[in-house]
């Protein structure tokens, strides 16, 4: 497993060579924010800004390639990715 979070007022850091290191491995990346995502990441938590609460989206691209199998309740309990018009 490998967690990509960063610390409380440190400035951000650019996982796409953490990701890239990783490539196909069957480790499960999990990320802070929709980008992790979109970059390679398994796994992305977010804030709903809205509800305050924290949220994930799965990167299914990823995980099938890592050899994972996800659980269809976990599918359905992901938020939806938003489009770029919200």
């Amino acid at each position: 497993m490998f967690v990509a979070w960063p610390q409380p007022g440190k400035p951000s850091i650019d996982w796409n060579a953490w990701l890239a290191a990783i490539g196909e491995s069957p480790v499960l990346s999990i990320g802070l924010g929709e980008r992790f995502c979109e970059i390679g990441g398994a796994v992305c938590i977010s804030n709903d800004d809205a509800s305050g609460r924290e949220n994930y989206r799965m990167n299914l691209d990823v995980l099938s390639r890592a050899g994972f199998k996800v659980n269809a309740q976990l599918l359905r309990k992901q938020f939806p990715r938003q489009t770029k018009n919200e």
